[in-house]
């Protein structure tokens, strides 16, 4: 017997963004699955079968900048048709608008997974782009059979914007997990992943760190991530007299590594100005899987996996003062951050492996065909 094949979308296929798609895509057991994108940048996460729509050539370029105006493209239908697929899923909310004709023309049901800024800070623009876009979403809401947001913040949001409430599922980025075995012992410093930008908050870990009481100030900073805040984040460090090393963009294995080294990751992720929030950063639950305890802002759908006392050190979001004390509390006491790490780790076996949030993505698109069969 065949097995049912989605078609996974993506137009641009990103390095940054492959760690949860790829994941999505190798989880999957009784669905086979094609990537297709318009344009594909070097990962070493991607097989280098994904089919990309366009070359390169003046005329190729013409017939991509056509489809991403309008979403329509008779070569995209052609290569899901040829594909055999019985479902289209598009990762981020504003890429569903790229498959939503290609879906109602063939007449297949569309899943769209949502993961923060296409239903936060993208849709809230103002002016004739953000109207442009909010029609754009809309009309891809209006398409799906499921909704797929990675936390009950964006799923509200989603909600928000256009979606059916009961099109709409919470579903968890599954991420593989490390044997215990494989986790340093002896631990040091405090670890902080992600883009240098407004959002992230590392301006707020730099003052954290610099009130840090005398006996913990000279406790290394290792900074995972590059950005365009990073110039004034180094030279802020550097006033500060903070012992922070930026270690720029590194390797998916690299930052796994760290984390099984580090004794604290941070992530004082906040709303910046365009209201860009988080979902739920994929750092967290990668932490958790490392038995790194965490400290963190109440932000976006942090909450929802960092419970302060159980699973880590939760402080309000903004609370500068709150994540100096936070991070202390963890550098000062192994045995609570050994009982954080250890309630994270379970959390993270439960509800965040990749291979049981593959088994429950497949679920989902049976779902997804039986609503559209159903014509919800």
């Amino acid at each position: 017997m065949s097995q049912a094949r989605v078609v996974m979308w993506k137009s641009v296929w990103l390095p940054s963004t492959e760690t949860f798609v790829a994941g999505q895509l190798a989880s999957l057991r009784r669905w086979d699955a094609t990537a297709i994108g318009i344009e594909r940048r070097e990962s070493s996460l991607l097989t280098g079968e994904e089919v990309m729509l366009y070359s390169t050539g003046a005329l190729e370029v013409l017939r991509r900048r056509l489809f991403v105006l309008t979403g329509r493209s008779r070569r995209l239908e052609r290569v899901i048709r040829e594909s055999g697929a019985s479902l289209i899923h598009a990762h981020f909310a504003h890429e569903g608008f790229f498959v939503a004709r290609a879906a109602r023309r063939l007449r297949l049901p569309l899943v769209v997974s949502t993961y923060g800024s296409d239903v936060t800070s993208l849709p809230a623009r103002g002016g004739l782009r953000g109207a442009r876009f909010r029609r754009k979403l809309r009309r891809t809401f209006s398409t799906a059979s499921l909704v797929l947001a990675v936390s009950e913040s964006i799923a509200a949001k989603a909600i928000e914007y256009g979606a059916d409430p009961g099109a709409v599922v919470v579903h968890r980025t599954g991420i593989p997990i490390p044997d215990r075995q494989d986790l340093d012992a002896e631990r040091s410093g405090i670890l902080f992943v992600g883009r240098l930008v407004p959002k992230k908050g590392l301006e707020d870990l730099i003052d954290a760190v610099a009130a840090l009481p005398d006996a913990l100030r000279s406790v290394p900073v290792t900074v995972i991530g590059d950005g365009p805040l990073r110039p004034q984040l180094e030279a802020a460090a550097a006033a500060a007299g903070i012992d922070m090393t930026f270690r720029g963009a590194v390797t998916q294995s690299d930052v796994l590594t760290a984390m099984a080294s580090h004794r604290v990751l941070c992530v004082p992720s906040k709303t910046p100005a365009d209201g860009d929030t988080e979902g739920l950063p994929t750092v967290i639950v990668q932490a958790g899987a490392s038995l790194l305890p965490v400290v963190a802002y109440a932000h976006g759908g942090i909450p929802e996996i960092v419970v302060d006392g159980v699973t880590g050190v939760l402080v309000p979001e903004g609370d500068r003062p709150g994540l100096t004390a936070g991070i202390a509390r963890l550098l000062d006491n192994p045995v609570l951050a050994s009982d954080l790490a250890e309630g994270a780790r379970q959390l993270v076996e439960r509800e965040y492996s990749v291979m049981s949030q593959g088994l429950k993505l497949e679920d989902l698109y049976d779902m997804a065909l039986v609503r559209f069969v159903q014509g919800r």
